[in-house]
């Protein structure tokens, strides 16, 4: 997760992990809507 966000930056807002899958809100930069490559 680390060696993602100094490429490509974001914030989580928050994470909720359950049993099957997670949900997750991130901030990304202004122009950036990229999020596909931040969960690879």
């Amino acid at each position: 997760m680390k060696k993602v966000q100094q490429k490509h930056p974001y914030f989580v807002e928050a994470i909720v992990i359950l049993p099957d899958h997670l949900h997750a809100i991130w901030t990304l930069p202004t122009g950036d809507d990229d999020y596909a490559t931040r969960w690879i």
